[in-house]
């Protein structure tokens, strides 16, 4: 029967499917890194910033259990000249937010520009940032970055420069902002639970956590709607049921980057947004083959 015939195919679906999750859990993300290594390597030759977003967080290590989020609009990297010389670099558009013991956030200092403290292949990741504005958050009193008066939180203190030990250098913070394809599965939960912890969205994080397990799947789901449709009567004619699978292919892909869509926005649950077209396509072919003749 046809049943019995689309055994074979689920099977060898499923070892497509497992095969593309193993390929995009090792060899994907390493590529992904080396890309981004190779143009961070072409920007530092050519003294080139950055344009994008850097987004961070840290140990403060004069406050031990407390953090640190640092975001960076842009960061320039030079390659050091020298055998044991270290990238050197400038952080531009910083903004610092302290936060308490308890994760509170306490405090935000804005710099133009950090400048890196360490010298020849020094990693102790101290930064200098120049002509700061330090906000005091309402209830905020730990984690100032100096002792003083206390200010309202609309009027800010400004300083001509603090010192914060980031603990990575130039190069290490523009490796930083790693986007979610270049990480396994380990990594990406990791850092959705960083995030979270800090209150940072993670929705994006979240929907390409759940794709890497529904877009593999996908081969199965596409394997139970091609069988009853490239299989059909000669009188409806094989090619007829072949243009229906891409049909409904092309309507499952235009969902799927919809979806996804809405979800890496936090307009859409996360997990429904990677699996509902799974199910509803799943729900389909298995409706087709259960009509199917024998």
């Amino acid at each position: 029967s046809l049943r019995r015939m689309a055994v074979p195919v689920l099977a060898l679906a499923t070892v497509v499917a497992v095969f593309d999750f193993a390929f995009q859990e090792t060899v994907v993300p390493s590529c992904y890194r080396e890309v981004r290594d190779l143009k961070l390597g072409i920007r530092a030759r050519a003294d080139a910033a950055v344009e994008h977003n850097i987004l961070f967080w840290v140990p403060d290590p004069a406050q031990g259990p407390a953090r640190l989020i640092v975001g960076v609009e842009r960061i320039r990297v030079r390659a050091g000249q020298g055998p044991g010389t270290g990238d050197q670099g400038t952080l531009l558009g910083v903004k610092v937010v302290y936060l308490d013991k308890k994760g509170v956030p306490e405090g935000i200092a804005y710099a133009e520009e950090a400048t890196y403290e360490g010298e020849g292949g020094s990693k102790s990741g101290m930064w200098r940032l120049n002509r700061v504005r330090y906000y005091v958050l309402p209830g905020g009193k730990e984690g100032a970055p100096q002792a003083g008066e206390k200010r309202a939180a609309i009027e800010p203190l400004h300083l001509d420069e603090i010192v914060l030990d980031l603990g990575r250098d130039p190069g290490n913070v523009a490796r930083d902002e790693v986007k979610a394809q270049e990480m396994p599965v380990g990594e990406l939960r990791q850092a959705i639970r960083n995030r979270m912890a800090v209150g940072i969205p993670a929705s994006e994080y979240e929907v390409n956590l759940h794709q890497r397990f529904s877009v593999p799947f996908a081969a199965v789901v596409f394997a139970l709607i091609g069988v009853p449709l490239g299989l059909r009567r000669q009188r409806t004619g094989s090619s007829l049921g072949l243009g229906l699978s891409v049909l409904i292919i092309f309507v499952y892909y235009i969902v799927w980057h919809y979806l996804g869509t809405l979800g890496k926005g936090g307009a859409m649950d996360p997990f429904l947004a990677a699996w509902i077209p799974n199910i509803a396509a799943a729900a389909i072919g298995g409706v087709l083959l259960y009509r199917a003749p024998n």
